[in-house]
């Protein structure tokens, strides 16, 4: 028997409406509305001067001290849990209690610090740009902070991000009409899928052009990437943030994975 995931979204649009309707359970104590209302609307909020730029200075320069211990992934380099490396970083961004309420607002469920991630990206005219490309996190709602510690400009590899591809309804809405897509489970979008969900969705995405010091709040579920890199190099935090969903992403993951195995 063959079945093609693509021709069976129907099931993966009904196992994310069932484990996105299960995951909202749970009490929602904060009241930082107008970011979280920002963020469920289109994606993402903006922190205006988050950081200092002379503060955004300091972990740039402990970065470079240890640059050596990074991951390297093309022109990428990535120090995972730099909060345990450095306590500047750990307590300007990892420990903000009003970053982790924002999430928890959000997502609606106590949120965990599953790490702070510090990169420097190089550029690179033949490699991608942060993330490898246009994904998504999960398939369900994920808190995630970012901090640009440089000023970035078009040059510098943005942030962007497709507006209201967190939602529910227009996950569901593509992949029931995508033509390009081969399995509707893949977290990975090339620009084939990128340009059709444009055009079914009728939107732009957004360029995240700021100076140093901005934080980009954002639920990864929805489409983004960083751009490639044309000149200089683009230094960033990032607060990965967790809760109980995950058990619910990965079990998606699972049957569908069921469903390809089919084949």
């Amino acid at each position: 028997m063959s079945i093609d995931i693509k021709r069976t979204a129907f099931f993966h649009s009904f196992a994310l409406i069932f484990a996105h309707s299960i995951a909202k359970i749970g009490k929602n104590p904060f009241s930082e509305k107008a970011l979280v209302g920002e963020i469920r609307e289109n994606g993402y909020a903006v922190l205006d001067s988050f950081l200092p730029a002379d503060i955004c200075d300091r972990l740039i320069t402990i970065f470079n001290s240890l640059e050596s211990t990074a991951q390297i992934i093309d022109n990428d380099r990535r120090i995972f849990s730099i909060q345990k490396m450095s306590a500047d970083h750990r307590h300007l961004f990892s420990d903000s209690a009003f970053l982790k309420i924002i999430g928890e607002q959000y997502i609606k469920t106590p949120q965990l610090l599953t790490t702070t991630m510090a990169a420097k990206i190089y550029s690179d005219a033949k490699a991608f740009g942060s993330g490898g490309g246009w994904h998504r996190d999960s398939f369900l709602s994920q808190f995630k902070a970012i901090c640009y510690l440089s000023d970035v400009s078009e040059l510098n590899g943005p942030f962007e991000y497709i507006t209201g591809s967190h939602k529910l309804r227009n996950k569901i809405l593509f992949e029931l009409r995508s033509k390009t897509r081969k399995h509707a489970n893949n977290p990975r979008y090339d620009q084939e899928n990128i340009d059709e969900y444009l055009q079914i969705m009728d939107v732009s995405p957004k360029v995240f052009l700021a100076p140093k010091g901005t934080v980009i709040l954002c639920d990864t579920s929805g489409l983004h990437r960083g751009q490639p890199i044309i000149d200089g190099v683009r230094y960033a935090i990032t607060n990965y943030y967790a809760s109980s969903r995950r058990f619910l992403d990965k079990n998606i993951k699972k049957n569908q994975i069921q469903y390809t195995n089919m084949n």
